[in-house]
This record gives structure tokens, C-alpha cells and sequence, in this order.
């Protein structure tokens, strides 16, 4: 076979790789978006339970105080937020000492938005999503940036096409984004995305 040949059917099935790649992105982004509209959005809110041990620790029972309070307002904005800016799915909430048990699929710890226990958790895992209220994890930079991001019930970040995040963009102080705005432009995109794929 001559070569020019031989290097065409490479680079013709790299791109047929590739095409039947990015479909099979879209089909699971396709279902995330409608199962993410029937399910529910399980917002991670963070406790800073290891930095107030650490403060206790050295004997400073103020400050642990004094970030608790911080810590407890933070979380008041972005529910607040939620409620007002974020009607794409229900949400509930968990506290991030929570974690593991929630990507187990135990849901017993899952809060309503007064921060009352759920009495029943009527979802199903594949309709069970996780909202980070604090961070984005980009793989290939293998680092975290504020902001909002996405999960499956395992707590893998979504992929593109699906819209899983927005950057607070908090370095570039005339773009930063706060909760709110955040909120809104996750609606915005969520809501987008799932007329885009009808």
C-alpha cells in the first residue's frame, strides 16, 4: 500500500475515533441535562471544620467563633441566592463533612433549605447531581479555580457540552462574578443547553 495512502486511512480513522467520541459526549450530556431537570441538585456547603479545629487548637476559641459565623453567613448568601436565582431543578443541601457519605448514596444527611433534615429522599442515584458552591476542578491544569461546578451523584465533574460550571473569575475585578450572578448564569446555561438539545 503506498504510504501517502496508508497515512490517509490513519488520519481518517482519528477523525472517525474523534466524531464518535464527541457523539457519545453529547448523548451523556443529553441525559444529564434532562435527568438534572427532573432530579436534584444536592448544593455542597462548606463547614471550614478543619481550620476552626486548628484555630481551637491553639487555644483561640474567638477566632474558631468568629469563622464559624463567617462560615454560616457564606452559606446563608448561597442559599438565598439559590432560591431567588435557581428554579432549573429541586435543590437541597449538605454539609461538606458529609461527603463521603453522600457519594455513597446515603442521603440521610440532606438538608432542606431552612437546614432541616429531609424526611424522605424520593431520587433516584442517576437523578442525584452535586453543585460545588465553592470550587472548579479543571483536570488539565490539574487545579482548582472559584466558583460553581457540577457533579454526578459519584461526585465526577460533568463534561463539556454539558454546561457544568461558572468561574467567580475573582482575579479580574471589573469580570468577578458573586453568588448571585453565579446562580443566574448557571440558570442561564442550564436552561440554554436544555432547549439546544430539545
Amino acid at each position: 500500500m503506498p504510504k501517502g495512502l496508508n497515512l490517509k486511512l490513519i488520519c481518517l480513522s482519528v477523525l472517525i475515533g474523534f466524531s464518535a467520541h464527541a457523539q457519545d459526549d453529547r448523548v451523556e450530556a443529553r441525559k444529564h441535562i434532562k435527568d438534572l431537570r427532573h432530579g436534584v441538585l444536592l448544593v455542597k456547603l462548606y463547614t471550614n471544620q478543619n481550620k476552626i479545629e486548628a484555630v481551637q487548637r491553639q487555644g483561640n476559641e474567638k477566632a474558631a467563633q468568629r469563622i464559624r459565623r463567617e462560615t454560616d453567613s457564606t452559606n446563608q448568601v448561597f442559599i438565598d441566592q439559590m432560591k431567588a436565582h435557581y428554579s432549573f431543578s429541586e435543590v437541597l443541601y449538605f454539609y461538606s463533612d458529609q461527603s463521603t457519605k453522600i457519594k455513597e448514596g446515603e442521603y440521610d444527611g440532606v438538608l432542606d433549605e431552612n437546614l432541616n433534615p429531609v424526611e424522605s429522599f424520593l431520587y433516584s442515584k442517576d437523578q442525584v447531581y452535586i453543585l460545588d458552591s465553592k470550587y472548579v476542578f479543571f483536570e488539565s491544569m490539574q487545579t482548582d479555580q472559584l466558583g460553581i461546578s457540577i457533579l454526578d451523584y459519584q461526585m465526577t465533574l460533568l463534561e463539556r457540552p454539558f454546561p457544568y460550571y461558572v468561574r467567580k473569575r475573582a482575579a479580574l475585578f471589573f469580570l468577578r462574578r458573586d453568588e448571585k450572578k453565579m446562580i443566574q448564569k448557571l440558570q442561564e446555561n442550564l436552561e440554554a443547553y436544555l432547549k439546544s438539545v430539545g
